[in-house]
């Protein structure tokens, strides 16, 4: 994050915003936003997290609908005709030619009867589970958009791997996982099941899920419980892929001077992580691309057939970089579960015997 914090189109946004642009400006459009989700709020009675998102729409005069079949993408544009022109030939190149995932839409002229902002979510099959932070996404870049931004229409389609995200869209990301498990909201409940569970496990998660944000996916659940947990703790995601500039190199089109393309294999390696801020301090030292070690939990849970809760005592240095070789010991708990295909993992580090 602090790369992202740094760059100059989110320092722009910062400044735009009315912000101090020295040090963290990631952190201080956050800040602004949450403002700006207690300010819009202020006299409501906020119960749950639907709510939240129900009075911040409707404060930002904005609807979400969501497409569930593909028969909906023609309901929308019958139900919003006339909302901007060619609406329905938008709808239709967006949802059944492409592959978006959400868009938000602006009127085209000013009505105060009825919405000014259109968010279009898609939740059919596999995105079903993404729907629900895709809307928060949404209403994220109506809290942060500002005069000086001409309203375009915003789209987020799916990241290919390894592709960097524009700037202003990972900021976005980055507060919706705020708003979208807003704190005071939240907190309580999770804490909740974490007394039950006795430490931060995926059941504890997933129970917290339930109770609070039922349309919430396990991951985007689980990112939330990290960045709230009070102990040292890594959520990674892995899968197969390539290293950074193996796959640089394999889309580069190029032979290299004549010679014979690369011929490494894809490994299991880390795709994501998040981390608690006690995770940082206690030397928590895996990062994105690292390769899963073959005896860790994670790698057998990724072997599995099935969906698995599988938990293990494991050490920091069985992983390793190719430049300096195994990282410095550490005792972790590592929970790892496969759920649908994916696979996730819980780094808690470990009393020392």
């Amino acid at each position: 994050m602090t790369r992202l914090a740094k760059d100059p189109k989110v320092v722009k946004l910062a400044r735009d915003l009315g912000l101090p642009i020295a040090g963290d400006c990631l952190a201080r459009i956050t800040a602004f936003a949450l403002r700006r989700v207690q300010q819009l709020t202020e006299g409501f009675d906020v119960t749950d997290v639907s709510v939240l998102r129900r009075i911040l729409a409707n404060r930002l005069r904005l609807r979400i609908d969501f497409i569930e079949a593909d028969s909906d993408v023609a309901r929308l544009a019958h139900d919003y005709h006339g909302f901007q022109p060619l609406l329905r030939e938008r709808l239709f190149a967006e949802f059944l030619s492409d592959t978006t995932e959400g868009l938000t839409l602006e009127r085209d002229g000013e009505d105060p009867r009825w919405c000014q902002f259109l968010a279009v979510i898609d939740a059919r099959g596999a995105r079903a589970s993404r729907a629900y932070f895709t809307a928060w996404h949404e209403v994220v870049h109506l809290l942060i958009h500002t005069p000086q931004l001409a309203f375009s229409g915003f789209r987020r389609s799916p990241a290919i791997a390894l592709i960097e995200k524009d700037p202003i869209e990972s900021v976005v990301d980055s507060i919706a996982g705020h708003v979208a498990f807003y704190e005071p909201l939240f907190r309580p409940v999770l804490e909740g099941e974490v007394v039950r569970e006795g430490a931060l496990t995926f059941a504890a998660i997933d129970h917290a899920r339930s109770s609070a944000v039922p349309d919430a996916s396990l991951f985007a659940t689980a990112l939330a419980s990290v960045r709230l947990a009070r102990g040292a703790t890594l959520l990674v995601s892995v899968e197969v892929r390539h290293k950074r500039r193996e796959l640089r190199r394999l889309n580069s089109g190029q032979l290299g001077f004549g010679f014979a393309q690369s011929t490494a294999q894809p490994q299991l390696r880390v795709a994501t992580v998040a981390r608690s801020d006690p995770g940082s301090a206690a030397g928590l030292a895996i990062f994105p691309n690292m390769r899963v070690p073959a005896n860790s939990v994670l790698a057998d849970a990724f072997a599995s057939d099935h969906d698995v809760t599988l938990v293990a005592d494991e050490d920091q240095n069985w992983w390793e970089t190719s430049e300096d070789g195994p990282l410095a010991s550490l005792p972790l708990r590592v929970e790892a579960v496969r759920r649908g295909g994916y696979v996730y993992g819980l780094l808690s580090v470990a009393q020392r015997r």
